[in-house]
């Protein structure tokens, strides 16, 4: 989906270099300069049948370069970093979360007692309390569900005996 102009300028200028009448030639090139190098480059396969199309392209490279589509070289290292700072920004907002559980008109005292003892964020304390809460409400021990002819044939029975046999 295309969503903003530069994203159709490059779409349209990648359409018009490639369906042109040059590109029914054989030694049309598909990728200029491949990986920075000049003068090396990606030419049409010859062939007609499919065998030969899937020969030509299980030869090229593994690992294609952002510069095969007209990007910068560095356009992969671009977006990883972008990703990375995103996520430790997240990360930190996290991190760095006011207790939304407590009141805003709460004295600073009781805040700041509240806070000496258990300086972890509100969401962390809350996870927390659901955590042990769940944790208390599964039995210690499960028996062990009697296997009958008629038990066996049962889908729900086979499901709840594996998962009660594995855990």
């Amino acid at each position: 989906r295309i969503d903003n102009d530069f994203d159709q300028r490059l779409l349209t200028s990648f359409v018009n270099r490639l369906f042109t009448v040059s590109s029914f030639e054989s030694d049309f090139p598909l990728v200029l300069d491949v990986d920075g190098e000049k003068g090396k480059k990606i030419v049409m396969p010859e062939g007609i049948r499919r065998e030969q199309f899937l020969q030509w392209t299980e030869a090229l490279p593994d690992a294609q370069s952002p510069s095969w589509l007209g990007l910068p070289n560095n356009a992969e290292k671009v977006l990883l970093t972008t990703q990375g700072q995103d996520m430790v920004t997240k990360l930190l907002n996290m991190q760095m979360l006011s207790d939304d559980d407590e009141l805003a008109y709460s004295p600073d005292s009781a805040r700041k007692q509240r806070r000496e003892s258990d300086p972890r964020p509100a969401w962390m304390r809350t996870l927390h309390s659901t955590a042990a809460n769940w944790l208390s409400m599964i039995p210690k021990d499960l028996t062990p569900l009697k296997r009958t002819l008629d038990n066996i044939k049962d889908p729900l029975f086979r499901y709840f005996e594996r998962e009660v046999n594995t855990g």
